[in-house]
């Protein structure tokens, strides 16, 4: 039996009503922290080429860079069981010049009941958070700007063993300290964000409960490309862990989708209309609405399955360990 699509379309439909009826068109903003105006680019633009004249010229004397990381779990059918982490940098110097930086780990856990999934993905970023601070210290004479694909503000840390989470913040707060001390811009840059931190901050204030996200309440505010709203201040409770607050700021990249999300320390919430743009020069830069260096620095650190099958081929061939019988059976078998 296939499925019933028009039924499937009706419930959607119906699903799409009911949420536009639900999510406020507009929120009272009165008390909650913030700073800056709501603006936009300031420009009219008629073309596709207009905007990519606009884009060279945000970038011009800018270097814009990015980071981004790969891993593969230990594989428990091998012993020891042996993990790998990477992280990648791209540079562009917007006149001909890039630079491609690159390192690699490996993760061998030291109990046989290590929760491998989440010491690898400590060990990411661990190695993300080098990455970075390396960029840093080898490029800040320039006017140097940094992305990073995700959220700076790490929720998910509760969830953590205590002595992992305090190995995460330690790697963040080093970071968030360093772009202080050198005045390099660090940006945390979320596509599509599910957060709730300003409607959470109103529901604080005034009572009540609010449906949806962020995102969602605020595209009716952001009419054209490149609009923003001002800059407002995380308030979960994993920030108050952190040695700096995180700002955040919404700003419209397609009419056609929700507005994106950036993140970034206390330091810069001056710098709002600066960062957008250099954000939005990238996206355009890359074509298809994601930032160019991100697409670049995601290629890097990417790892793919015919490198993960070799990597377990080395693991194999050069190491004491010998893969399961019975998990290597199960797996030829389901080739």
């Amino acid at each position: 039996m296939t499925l019933d699509f028009e039924e499937v379309r009706r419930l959607l439909e119906k699903l799409r009503e009911a949420r536009m009826e639900e999510i406020p068109d507009e929120i009272d903003l009165d008390g909650v922290e913030q700073y800056g105006e709501w603006d936009g680019v300031g420009r009219d633009f008629k073309t596709f080429r207009d905007y990519q004249r606009w884009a060279f010229e945000i970038c011009r004397n800018r270097v814009i860079a990015a980071v981004d990381g790969g891993q593969i779990n230990p594989d428990r059918t091998l012993y020891p069981p042996i993990g790998l982490v990477q992280s990648a940098a791209f540079v562009n110097f917007h006149d001909g010049r890039y630079e491609k930086l690159h390192e690699i780990e490996l993760v061998i856990p030291e109990s046989e009941h290590s929760r491998f999934e989440e010491l690898t993905s400590l060990r990411r970023f661990s190695l993300e958070c080098r990455m970075i601070k390396r960029v840093m210290e080898s490029f800040g004479d320039e006017k140097l700007y940094i992305l990073y694909d995700g959220s700076l503000i790490a929720s998910f840390l509760g969830e953590l063993s205590s002595e992992v989470r305090e190995e995460y913040l330690k790697n963040l707060n080093e970071v968030l300290r360093l772009s202080e001390e050198l005045r390099i811009p660090l940006i945390g840059y979320v596509d599509l964000s599910y957060a709730r931190d300003l409607l959470s901050e109103v529901e604080n204030l005034r009572g009540g409960k609010f449906r949806g996200f962020d995102a969602e309440v605020l595209k009716g505010r952001l009419e054209n490309w490149g609009d923003c709203t001002p800059v407002f201040v995380a308030k979960r409770d994993i920030t108050k862990k952190y040695d700096v607050k995180i700002c955040y700021s919404y700003f419209l990249k397609s009419k056609k989708a929700l507005p994106s999300r950036i993140e970034f320390p206390f330091w810069m919430r001056d710098m709002k209309r600066e960062i957008v743009n250099v954000v939005l020069s990238q996206c355009i830069l890359g074509g298809g609405g994601y930032p160019y260096v991100l697409e670049s620095a995601d290629k890097l650190a990417h790892i793919g399955r015919r490198d993960r099958e070799r990597f377990k081929t080395m693991v194999m061939k050069y190491l004491s360990g010998f893969p399961s019988f019975k998990s290597e059976s199960k797996s030829l078998r389901r080739r």
